[in-house]
């Protein structure tokens, strides 16, 4: 083989070699590349999910915060109800629903609805489901909910109570004075149908005492200046015991805490709006409307039998607290005033006048109950649900 032919063929072996060269080092680089694609890609994604991660637990913990925030208003505030439940926002008495800002991934959340929901319309416990939302990732959301016992100032007698409740009797009243009795409509057809009126009087005394009738005048017989208006008379009647002493008291009838725990949520200002009041004169006190039947008004005097002047009208209970009170300083000069709930008077009442009339609850006078004031709420144990 001569020279040249020999150089030919190396130059094309060398050639071939270094189109191979290429070849690979093009196919590596497109294996990089792609491997590279490939890790950007799993990276945004990873990112990704992690802030959908973080965007999520966010939500939860807004929905969280949701759901305590709501507990705490339904501990204080009166819910509003409309059938068995309330739906926030949107219906009459609902919480201001306010966003939460300030999280780690910059997103602000809001409480996209608050709702208040009971199995029947007496349930003592409440559902309250809170959801929330991201502002910006609207697919982001969370739902969490517990069932809560609100505790309030009444007992459930209390919310319900007869005209007048005595721990004691009474005694020398004069004039036509009205107490008109519970009404329990059993047939909704508004009208007092025989068997539908309840309680006008209750008291704790037997029906004698002392030799001498307990609710007198209040009876039958030609000696009456009270009109029951076809209301039951009981006397007899055991108070409970709440706080375990052994001693049942027209206080413990009436209220689920003690003075000290009624006076601490009580205002001690008297006012017309509707609310608690624990008043310590023993002044007379002023005339008008007190409360409504939406939002009556619970009022304590700690000491003596005070008497409002001029036309009055209490929406809920009046509550007489020191001991036979109302006997030692009677209700004569309680004309013109007009009760739609219930008085309570821990011993004996004297003297009840003519122009006072008492309604009972539930009469037709729209106050169905004395709307209860709730002071807390608790939780109930393994009811929390997230979803």
């Amino acid at each position: 083989m001569s020279t040249n032919r020999y150089h030919r063929l190396r130059s094309l072996k060398d050639s071939q070699k270094g189109v191979g060269a290429l070849l690979f080092v093009l196919i590596l680089m497109m294996l990089m590349t792609i491997m590279a694609l490939t890790v950007f890609r799993t990276s945004v994604m990873e990112q990704k999910m992690t802030g959908n991660d973080i965007r999520a637990k966010e939500a939860q913990q807004a929905a969280e915060a949701g759901l305590e925030y709501g507990i705490a208003w339904a501990g204080k505030n009166v819910i509003s109800w409309v059938g068995q439940s309330m739906i926030c926002p949107g219906a009459a008495g609902c919480p201001v629903l306010a966003p939460i800002s300030g999280s780690s991934s910059d997103e602000a959340y809001s409480i996209s609805s608050l709702v208040y929901a009971r199995s029947s319309a007496d349930s003592d416990y409440i559902k309250v489901t809170s959801s929330s939302v991201a502002s910006v990732e609207t697919s982001i959301s969370a739902m969490v909910s517990v069932y809560i016992k609100p505790g309030g100032l009444l007992t459930s007698q209390g919310a319900v109570p007869p005209p007048l409740v005595l721990d004691g009797c009474l005694t020398g009243t004069t004039g036509t004075p009205d107490i008109y009795p519970k009404w329990n409509d059993l047939n909704g057809n508004g009208i007092e149908d025989p068997g539908e009126l309840e309680e006008a009087i209750i008291t704790s005394q037997p029906d004698m005492v002392g030799g001498n009738v307990c609710l007198d005048n209040a009876g039958t017989g030609s000696n009456i200046h009270l009109n029951l208006h076809d209301g039951v008379l009981t006397n007899d009647v055991a108070f409970p015991d709440n706080d375990g002493d052994g001693n049942g008291t027209i206080w413990e009838y009436y209220f689920d805490v003690s003075p000290a725990q009624y006076q601490a949520a009580a205002s001690t200002t008297l006012s017309s709006r509707g609310g608690a009041y624990y008043v310590t004169s023993e002044a007379n006190w002023g005339g008008g409307t007190y409360g409504s039947a939406a939002s009556p008004v619970i009022i304590v005097f700690e000491n003596g039998c005070p008497k409002p002047t001029g036309g009055t009208t209490v929406y809920g209970i009046i509550f007489f607290k020191e001991l036979n009170a109302c006997v030692s300083d009677g209700m004569n000069g309680w004309g013109n005033i007009n009760i739609y709930g219930s008085i309570g008077a821990n011993g004996g009442v004297h003297k009840m006048n003519a122009n006072l009339k008492i309604h009972g609850v539930g009469n037709g006078s729209a106050l169905t109950s004395i709307t209860e004031i709730p002071i807390d709420a608790s939780k109930l144990p393994g009811t929390w649900t997230d979803f």
